[in-house]
């Protein structure tokens, strides 16, 4: 009768292991299985941003175009800048191949016109040589639109020649003699870069870095 008893104990004792075993092993695939649907629900929501960022990027592509396509082609390529002297302090001279930073220093009376005097930078990592610019003057551009085409009529033009050379992150200052009207009256500058004998120079020797003021001269 013992023997029964013990034996049905050990039965008993043997279920509840296997029972607390089952008991492990289900918690252990039920973690399993909630770490994977997490996953698998962040890999979703990568895919949900990627798809989303792809979308951002043709739609800004789409924009960009749209806009380049209102903008004049000068613009775009900033071929030139264009200026009122008395107003403006610093300017961009870009066009692609080049680019430069002009400030304004001074503007002051000359026989028969005036001469401006500017500051500009090599904005290159290589020297640059024998600088010419196109060069517009003249009065205030007028704000009426239906004044231009006369205006643009009363506007001086010239091409300016340079031996200048600008090292890299060097100012140096350029006189531009410009005749026809008195430092009064000038309020429109129109400048842009002449590439026809520019030079980009690897190798200088660092003497013709020691630059005074040059003058840049009409052809």
């Amino acid at each position: 009768m013992n023997h029964k008893k013990k034996v049905g104990a050990l039965v008993i004792m043997l279920g509840v292991m296997l029972a607390g075993c089952d008991t492990r092993q289900n918690a252990e695939v039920s973690a399993k299985l909630e770490e994977m649907q997490k996953e698998q629900k962040s890999q979703i929501k990568r895919l949900a941003d990627v798809e989303e960022q792809q979308k951002q990027i043709v739609l800004n592509q789409e924009t960009i175009a749209k806009a380049l396509q209102k903008i004049d082609k000068k613009q775009m390529s900033l071929e030139y800048t264009e200026f009122d002297p008395t107003r403006t302090r610093y300017f961009i001279l870009n066009n692609v191949s080049l680019a430069l930073a002009g400030k304004m220093v001074s503007i002051t009376p000359t026989e028969g016109g005036s001469v401006v005097r500017l500051s500009l930078v090599n904005l290159l990592s290589v020297p640059v040589s024998n600088i010419g610019f196109h060069v517009t003057w003249g009065g205030a551009k007028p704000a009426n639109g239906q004044e231009e085409a006369r205006w643009q009529q009363l506007l001086f033009s010239h091409d300016m020649n340079s031996d200048l050379l600008l090292l890299p992150g060097q100012w140096q200052d350029v006189n531009l003699t410009l005749k026809g009207i008195s430092p009064n009256n000038l309020r429109y500058i129109k400048m842009s870069i002449d590439m026809e004998k520019i030079g980009l120079d690897h190798e200088f020797s660092p003497k013709e870095g020691k630059q005074k003021t040059r003058d840049a001269t009409r052809k």
